[in-house]
């Protein structure tokens, strides 16, 4: 039993370090990639489905995106998590919180390391759920998160109780997003 299991580690190891280097290879000449024809594509579907039609999807899909995100940062109780917060895809690609007092700040204007990486896993905890929840999704079954402990315990800090239990309730939230998603 022990040498299937041994076997079979050392075989995902192996598929894992071939997608990787695929990956790589693909990722090398990504800055010098013509997007120019996803231009045109977006122009004929806008004149067979309508402008209007598709702006009505693309806010209802970002606007079901920012409850998702909301529910994480909730979770794990990120600083901000009391405004209104949008996922911004179209301009820098980042967060924005709105309040009524104050002007809207992007997530680069957020305090900790704690709500930065705290931010970067509730949206992308928030984008794989929704895709989960579509029918024809082609998301990949799992997420990898490398190191979430080092916006709590960076080098040279010690342990304190109070990093501890946010540590957890990160781990807690993580355990959440697959009960929501069924594992998928």
């Amino acid at each position: 039993n022990f040498i299937q299991t041994n076997a079979s580690i050392n075989k995902f190891i192996g598929i894992v370090e071939t997608s990787l280097n695929e990956f790589e290879d693909l990722s090398k000449d990504i800055s010098t990639y013509d997007t120019s024809f996803l231009k045109e594509e977006i122009d004929r579907v806008e004149k067979i489905v309508g402008r209007d039609v598709l702006k009505k999807r693309y806010d209802n899909t970002i606007s079901i995106i920012n409850q998702k995100i909301k529910k994480y940062a909730n979770l794990l109780d990120l600083q901000g998590n009391d405004l209104e917060i949008s996922l911004d895809i179209k301009n820098e690609l980042t967060l924005i919180f709105n309040s009524d007092t104050k002007n809207p700040y992007m997530l680069s204007q957020m305090g900790s390391g704690e709500n930065y990486m705290g931010y970067h896993v509730s949206t992308i905890l928030a984008i794989h759920e929704y895709l989960i929840e579509k029918n024809n999704s082609k998301i990949a079954p799992f997420i990898i998160f490398d190191q979430p402990s080092q916006a709590y315990f960076p080098e040279g800090d010690d342990e304190n109780d109070e990093d501890t239990s946010k540590l957890k309730n990160l781990f807690f939230t993580l355990s959440e997003f697959n009960k929501n998603t069924k594992g998928k």
